[in-house]
């Protein structure tokens, strides 16, 4: 049976999810989704933190968890649900900050000629295109535990575009000096 326009669309939803995420995933029919997820699970008193695999089996509509009686069924107000929009909104928080609106070229202009030397050749600033460059801001804790506890925090940059990190941490870490 074909599934409803909101079945659908939650599907959709959880297979771009899914995608964003990087899980791996395959969908042997119209209602099923088989997803391998990791989730990470708190630590507890001595064990620390740990990143699991957990296999899920999806449907959208009451007819699928009929037909596949082990797979959970994906509506709202599932808890399954809940969890993947949890998934994406902690996911969006990383590019959470930016701002896409109009380019003042003239006011960038204007800022530009102020550092240039007076009388010299000008420059006339053309927008051809724009580009959105999402980064991300990290405070990082450093610490040194030998005789005597050292820390130190140390703002990074990652520019997700490109895949590399600057500031402080990164220069640290190519010059591999870690001392204070």
């Amino acid at each position: 049976m074909a599934l409803s326009e909101e079945e659908t669309a939650l599907r959709s939803f959880v297979l771009a999810t899914l995608r964003l995420t990087g899980a791996a995933f395959s969908t042997p029919d119209e209602e099923l989704v088989l997803a391998t997820v990791r989730i990470l699970r708190p630590g507890w008193f001595f064990s620390p933190p740990r990143v699991e695999e957990e296999d899920l089996q999806l449907v959208f509509s009451r007819e699928g968890a009929e037909r596949h009686p082990s797979a959970e069924l994906v509506a709202p107000g599932s808890p399954r649900l809940a969890w993947f929009i949890e998934r994406v909104r902690a996911r969006g928080f990383l590019t959470r900050g930016y701002y896409t609106g109009p380019c003042d070229s003239q006011g960038m202009e204007r800022a530009i000629r102020a550092h240039l030397p007076r009388g010299g050749r000008s420059y006339t600033l053309y927008r051809e295109a724009g580009a959105f460059a999402p980064f991300f801001l990290a405070v990082l804790r450093l610490s040194f535990i030998a005789a005597a506890k050292n820390e130190e925090l140390l703002p990074v940059v990652l520019d997700l575009w490109e895949g590399t990190a600057h500031g402080e941490l990164a220069t640290r870490l190519r010059r591999g000096s870690f001392v204070n």
